[in-house]
């Protein structure tokens, strides 16, 4: 969603995949790609990679319908600091909406929201 608002698009394809896990211990990560990345068969093309993904990770806090993460290891350096997502959860999905940023990945770096949404992945240890 963009804040001038221009027309949404879905940056990462209609079938991104990822994941977020928050630890019993207070820390969560985040990592998602792109739908259609492909290996890299040069450096631009290996550059161009760090458009269609996100990945951070921090210590974080529940404050009421939001989570704050400080965090402390990121895809991109401007991504380090305090986040704070609004989240919403209706049986095994989870709503994320971010806060208004400047979007490193754009050209211009306009000013985006993205709104995620997740389902509940069962896993268990090897």
């Amino acid at each position: 969603m963009f804040k001038d608002g221009s027309p949404s698009r879905n940056l990462f394809g209609d079938s991104p995949s990822g994941y977020l896990i928050f630890t019993a211990k207070g820390r969560m990560m985040a990592v998602i790609e792109a739908a259609d990345r492909k290996p890299y068969s040069n450096e631009q093309e290996r550059a161009n990679l760090l458009q269609s993904m996100v990945a951070y990770t921090g210590p974080y806090q529940v404050e009421g319908d939001a989570w704050v993460t400080t965090v402390d290891v990121a895809w991109s350096p401007s991504q380090r600091g305090e986040q704070r997502r609004e989240y919403k959860i209706k049986g095994d999905q989870l709503t994320v909406t971010s806060p208004w940023i400047k979007d490193p990945r754009l050209p211009g770096q306009p000013e985006t929201r993205s709104i995620l949404v997740w389902e509940k992945v069962e896993w268990a240890p090897v």
